[in-house]
């Protein structure tokens, strides 16, 4: 399920993000997903690594093996369903950026750049090239940016 870039800023708003975070998280989606709500990532390029073989879920890729109980025991997912079930969701995947986005705000000191660099498309630069559209979107949300 293929989402527009003004309904995920829409959902990113509703949760509480305001300004450039909506722009910066609608861009991230965009170059994490495709905006593809049902978008799977296995990760098996590198064998050594602790999540290696887990799989990043939904619009903004979470990776189950670092968030998944965190966001159990936050309440966002429910222990008793798959996974897949949930994450695929977009309105759990946008509940679970906001742990993840709050969590990294946290150990980043209220540095709010770091706290992007969760994501690896911040870390490359991927996400820049959907700035723009991310922009647009997120003003035709309400967002004020």
């Amino acid at each position: 399920m293929i989402l527009t870039p003004l309904r995920v800023a829409k959902m990113l708003v509703l949760e509480g993000f305001t300004g450039w975070q909506v722009v910066t998280l609608g861009a991230i989606a965009r170059a994490e997903s495709g905006l593809d709500a049902h978008a799977v990532n296995v990760n098996d390029h590198d064998t050594e690594a602790d999540s290696y073989r887990s799989c990043d879920w939904g619009l903004w890729q979470i990776n189950a093996y670092w968030w998944q109980a965190p966001l159990t025991v936050e309440g966002i997912l429910n222990v008793s369903q798959p996974i897949s079930q949930q994450l695929l969701r977009p309105r759990t995947n946008v509940k679970a950026v906001r742990f993840v986005f709050d969590a990294a705000l946290s150990a980043a000191e209220g540095i709010v750049p770091k706290a992007y660099e969760q994501w690896n498309v911040v870390k490359t630069g991927a996400h820049k090239p959907f700035l723009h559209d991310a922009r647009k979107a997120a003003e035709d949300a309400g967002a004020d940016v």
